[in-house]
């Protein structure tokens, strides 16, 4: 496996497997406790319990609802764990999940949200988020497609950013095999204006 750039600031996987074997771990595996060494709601529990100042997710949340006012209907894409969905919910945002991974989509649906394992098409929201989603996706731009047709408003989308290529490690998680493409600010740009 290899990284490939172009000289827009877009890097690409090259892998001698495809891709699409490796990914069906998402459906089914990939948050076994034997294959995770926690459970979900270990890990849950875990990322919640980070201080306020300390964590990630709620400056995300701080972010995003800066920009997002809570009378808006939200679709999260890719929830994981359900975490930032579960803490927009605390600040009263209605929210629905999409997540592919059966055991998530179960854990998710027991914090008492809605979670589906595809986008639905029988509804629109005014904003949906991709956070850490687009990265793993083979073709981007017909799922780029697809998330416009169901968002009336907004598509808050962050990925890990190509300029971590040159201050980490290519061992760096980051860098794992289920990642397909980096975008730096440039390549999001342009991939989401086509």
């Amino acid at each position: 496996r290899s990284w490939e750039k172009c000289q827009c600031g877009f890097y690409q996987s090259r892998r001698n497997y495809p891709i699409e074997d490796l990914q069906k771990i998402y459906i089914d595996g990939y948050r076994d406790e034997g294959f995770r060494n926690k459970s979900i709601d270990e890990a849950f529990q875990q990322i919640i319990g980070i201080p306020p100042e300390q964590s990630e997710n709620e400056r995300r949340v701080g972010n995003f609802m800066e920009v997002v006012d809570s009378s808006n209907s939200i679709l999260d894409v890719g929830s994981g764990l359900g975490v930032f969905p579960y803490r927009l919910r605390d600040h009263n945002y209605t929210v629905w999940c999409v997540e592919p991974n059966r055991e998530s989509q179960k854990f998710i649906k027991g914090l008492g949200m809605k979670c589906l394992p595809n986008i639905p098409d029988y509804v629109k929201f005014d904003v949906t988020t991709l956070i850490h989603v687009l990265e793993h996706i083979v073709v981007p731009i017909p799922f780029l497609e697809r998330i416009r047709d169901v968002t009336n408003n907004l598509i808050y989308i962050e990925v890990p950013d190509a300029s971590e290529f040159n201050s980490l490690s290519i061992d760096n998680n980051e860098f794992s095999s289920d990642h397909v493409y980096f975008y730096d600010l440039h390549s999001l740009s342009e991939i989401t204006k086509r």
